[in-house]
């Protein structure tokens, strides 16, 4: 395929102060440039615009896009890709430093013929613990609707490869993006899973890299962390729940309860819904190295 290395960067932030710098750093970092830098600020009320106006007095390909209130994440990136004028889209966030070779990685993979792409990635949390995100190697495929549903809502593995989809480690051609309508505007968190199940039921062609670009960090704000992530699980299901099952709905239920309770630290409401709750204990025994896995990085010190 004879295509462009042209691409619009799209950086979301909100009250980023102390990692924005860093994160914009990464992409003027990359050994492939891109062709525009929209930088989305979604109302900030801390030092985040002051730092991207010191940025783009040395780097004029920098805009920044200010919205008048906190509309969250995927509006914010809606509104950069409607301003863009590149084939190609890729996305980074606001607290996390891209490698300076995943723009490479991702025309390596449109070079294939995907639609969308995702690089691997490494999780930091503030703790020091460390959780990889490492894709198996996928190259211009469509996935089964069904299976990618159950595996990203359910965790249901369909085969012995592991793949994600953090949007911060995103690329997607701008006629597939504007072809789904972008991210759904209501999903302030989770929008990253909502779009690659849309793109699936699109038909769309789907490549994962093995290889590390981008290092995530795990950082808490007003708009994620705290299990703000939980709120959302809920209308994901709903919206799918016909590729899902009654019984598998009903199970995924309980556990989006669970985590809620967990990490809203209601140790003994968690304890009692746990207790008296058949479900949970069928299936505590397959989660189990998931669940201690979770309490080592969250409590470990």
């Amino acid at each position: 395929m004879n295509i462009q290395n042209s691409y619009a960067a799209v950086l979301t932030t909100y009250n980023s102060e102390a990692t924005i710098r860093s994160a914009l750093t990464s992409i003027l970092a990359q050994e492939l440039m891109p062709a525009e830098i929209f930088i989305c600020d979604d109302f900030s009320t801390d030092r985040t615009v002051a730092i991207i106006e010191e940025l783009q007095e040395e780097h004029p390909n920098i805009m920044l896009l200010r919205n008048s209130k906190n509309l969250g994440q995927s509006q914010r990136r809606n509104d950069a890709v409607s301003a863009a004028s590149s084939d190609y889209l890729i996305f980074f966030d606001d607290d996390d430093k891209s490698l300076k070779n995943r723009a490479n990685l991702h025309f390596q993979m449109f070079k294939d013929g995907s639609d969308l792409n995702y690089v691997s990635s490494v999780k930091v949390y503030e703790n020091g613990y460390e959780k990889s995100a490492h894709n198996s190697h996928l190259a211009s495929f469509r996935l089964n609707l069904d299976d990618l549903v159950k595996y990203l809502l359910l965790g249901k593995r369909f085969s012995d490869s592991e793949y994600f989809v953090p949007s911060c480690t995103l690329a997607m051609s701008r006629n597939a993006f504007l072809g789904i309508g972008g991210f759904d505007k209501n999903l302030r968190r989770l929008e990253d899973v909502d779009i690659a199940i849309r793109c699936a039921a699109a038909g769309m062609k789907f490549s994962f890299s093995e290889e590390i670009g981008v290092i995530r960090s795990s950082t808490l704000g007003d708009d994620k962390g705290k299990g703000i992530d939980s709120s959302y699980e809920r209308i994901l299901l709903d919206t799918h729940k016909s590729l899902i099952g009654s019984w598998a709905y009903l199970n995924a239920n309980c556990w989006q309860t669970v985590r809620k309770l967990y990490f809203e630290r209601k140790f003994v409401r968690l304890f009692l819904y746990t207790f008296f709750n058949p479900i949970i204990w069928l299936q505590l025994m397959k989660r189990i190295k998931n669940v201690l896995g979770r309490l080592k990085h969250d409590f470990s010190s």
